[in-house]
């Protein structure tokens, strides 16, 4: 799921996007100080979204009972997690989720990627 953060800004000029800044008058200092005065009536700001995984726990339900089950008990298997609550699959999501999170942070693997999709004038627009 894409979860915006409104606690950082990037510049916007055109389909060029910057890196995070913690302040819209950060993000506009990387550009004046980088870009030609003709390229400023063109700056936008807006906060960034990143990805932050969440583990499908019916997914992974219907992969243990579709895939990881023996075949030498399938066959006596056939209401195994057939009618699991829902408050129990809500319970297995956010746990699986959490260590998925911690497993990503801890291994270095976590997404740094970043989409803006909202952007407002910094000289006109007030936050």
């Amino acid at each position: 799921m894409l979860v915006k953060n409104e606690n950082e800004w990037c510049w916007c000029i055109d389909e060029y996007v910057g890196y995070p800044h913690k302040s819209i008058e950060d993000a506009v200092k990387e550009v004046t100080d980088t870009y030609p005065a003709d390229e400023i009536p063109k700056l936008r700001v807006g906060n960034p979204y990143y990805y932050v995984p969440t583990v499908d726990a019916e997914r992974v339900i219907e992969d243990i009972y579709s895939s990881d089950l023996d075949d030498e008990i399938a066959e006596w298997s056939e209401d195994y997690l057939l009618d699991v609550k829902q408050e129990h699959i809500d319970e297995l999501q956010k746990e699986l989720t959490d260590v998925f999170r911690k497993w990503e942070k801890r291994h270095g693997y976590t997404n740094t990627s970043f989409v803006v999709f909202e952007t407002i004038n910094p000289f006109n627009d007030k936050v």
